[in-house]
């Protein structure tokens, strides 16, 4: 009888789990204030669709975009001593896009309602955190 050989993730696709785990998204960007991006979303090509209060100063990054870095935080979904299963940081640029239309089935009025209509476009099951959505 042989034993099945199990594979273990490689790291780069640890940190692409991680990075679309992720509940919690901070942005920091040189002589600005970090500031908390509570929509976020990992794009098939490897950029992120993150959102910043409208208040902040990097909310004006403009199109030539400014150097940041993204730290993403993935919590265990279990009460545990140490809640954070992972922790990544993602260099890169941010720029500024405005007036983006996306087609929401629904008005959507705050930050929980953005995250729960992208989730719904993008064909996540669990619109509503661990819960599944009922078709």
């Amino acid at each position: 009888m042989t034993s099945a050989m199990l594979s273990t993730p490689t790291t780069a696709e640890r940190v692409r789990s991680a990075c679309v785990r992720a509940a919690a998204a901070i942005l920091a960007v040189d002589s600005v204030p970090p500031a908390a991006a509570p929509v976020h979303h990992l794009m098939a090509d490897g950029s992120f669709a993150l959102t910043v209060p409208s208040d902040s100063a990097m909310a004006g990054a403009g199109t030539a975009g400014v150097a940041a870095v993204l730290e993403l935080t993935d919590y265990a979904p279990l009460p545990l001593r140490e809640p954070v299963r992972s922790l990544v940081w993602v260099r890169g640029r941010l720029h500024s896009v405005h007036d983006v239309r996306l087609p929401f089935p629904a008005p959507v009025h705050d930050v929980g309602g953005l995250s729960r209509a992208i989730r719904t476009l993008m064909g996540c099951p669990f619109v509503n955190g661990l819960r599944a959505r009922r078709l």
